[in-house]
């Protein structure tokens, strides 16, 4: 039985270190970690370890409530798809929902003891470290460390523009798009926070985190995960410390937020740079806000089960929306520039509201391990969970890399998985 322990902290600790590789490369037109990959590994593995492996765990085939619902979500989005056109593409879309559900599952029935957590925790800490490291030779221009061929990197790897001749590169990392790496970089950044602040405990450790976090997200030059990092961690910290200690915080964030608002004009005024990353109105309105209306129209068309899975595309476009190019109307699922609102729009208010329960539940259940692990060392490990939740919640407010992106759908999954076997572990204690 040691050996096959030794066999899921290995796995737990590899899987969490390749994280951020998966589909980075492909191989004969096959790419390498794709979902129905990462569902047959886990499946061979549950098969190999045996019934007398899961006999060791007490909450075996016991799901959170959480994962009732989001489980229930990915089986909603097949009874979207009857009700709207099916395509290729919309096939393709639900049947990884629910092959990502199978994931979670067996994830959660294979990882449940206290040493294959840290290991993953351990995992997910190399690739993320590797991660900053590659971002860091990008932003040097070492080319060795591209990955990508160039016509392969997403648009957003440039920050370009015709009136202030700007040219900057923006750092792709292994994902070959900028703002999806600033995503995975902000909520693991704020995971291994946690792992180092209240895990470990150790301060070297915690600003070493903070700071390969911080340079990572400053090289793509991502606004959002630039606050959801700091926020995120703020309050964590904010949340563990005396009251005294909060309102010196509390009178620290006054003076630094005056002291913007007095300065922060001049430099942004001097600087293309920061004039750029500054002028969020053009962005917003012109881009998203925009987008956002012409869903909201497809939306109030199909209310209960949106366009369907694989259709926004088509939708958007038929409601008026053309800045999109033409070969992507019916190769791609579609997105709105923000995660929840492209659930909405394209699987309809009935799963959207399962998913938001779902979404409700585990914040709840994060929160209470959270306070539950800072009391009691048994249950330490699920106390970063909370942050690195919240932190993509802001991501997704205005990035949909969740509903395109395999790694970033996996990482929510190892979030579930740890929060989830630790919430088990508090809930049967009371």
């Amino acid at each position: 039985m040691k050996t096959k322990v030794r066999i899921v902290d290995m796995f737990a600790f590899l899987f969490g270190a390749a994280l951020p590789f998966f589909g980075a490369w492909a191989k004969t037109g096959h790419t390498l970690g794709n979902e129905k990959q990462v569902l047959g590994l886990l499946v061979f593995l549950y098969l190999f370890l045996g019934k007398s492996y899961f006999q060791l765990n007490p909450h075996r085939n016991k799901l959170p409530g959480f994962a009732k619902y989001y489980l229930a979500f990915a089986l909603l989005t097949f009874v979207s798809s009857a009700f709207n056109l099916v395509t290729n593409v919309g096939i393709a879309q639900f049947t990884t929902i629910l092959i990502v559900g199978g994931i979670y599952y067996l994830l959660a029935e294979i990882c449940f003891l206290e040493s294959t957590l840290d290991s993953l925790y351990k995992g997910l800490l190399a690739g993320f470290l590797v991660s900053v490291f590659i971002a860091t030779m990008q932003f040097l221009r070492i080319s060795d460390f591209d990955i990508f061929k160039p016509e392969e990197l997403n648009a957003n790897t440039a920050y370009t523009g015709d009136d202030d001749g700007l040219d900057m590169l923006r750092v792709w990392g292994p994902f070959g798009n900028a703002l999806t790496f600033s995503f995975y970089l902000s909520v693991v950044g704020v995971l291994m926070y946690g792992y180092a602040a209240f895990v470990r405990r150790s301060r070297v450790f915690t600003w070493v985190i903070i700071g390969a976090g911080l340079a990572g997200i400053t090289f793509t030059i991502s606004r959002t995960a630039t606050v959801a990092f700091l926020g995120c961690i703020g309050l964590m910290y904010f949340l563990t410390v005396s009251r005294a200690k909060r309102g010196l915080i509390a009178a620290a964030a006054v003076v630094v937020l005056a002291a913007g608002f007095i300065y922060l004009p001049t430099l942004i005024e001097n600087s293309p740079i920061l004039s750029r990353v500054n002028d969020t109105g053009t962005d917003f309105k012109g881009g998203r806000l925009a987008l956002w209306n012409v869903g909201y129209n497809v939306w109030l068309d199909h209310p209960l089960f949106g366009a369907g899975p694989g259709n926004l595309n088509m939708e958007l476009y038929r409601y008026g929306w053309r800045n999109m190019q033409n070969d992507i109307l019916t190769t791609v699922p579609g997105h709105v520039e923000s995660f929840y609102l492209t659930l909405l729009f394209t699987f309809g208010a009935l799963c959207f509201s399962v998913y938001l329960m779902y979404l409700v539940l585990f914040t709840r259940n994060s929160f209470e391990v959270f306070r539950a692990g800072l009391r009691n060392k048994k249950f330490v490990l699920g106390v970063p969970v909370f942050g690195a939740l919240l932190c993509v919640f802001i991501n997704n407010a205005v990035d949909p890399a969740m509903i395109f992106d395999f790694r970033m759908q996996l990482l929510m999954v190892l979030l579930m998985v740890i929060g989830g076997n630790t919430y088990k572990q508090w809930k049967a204690s009371l």
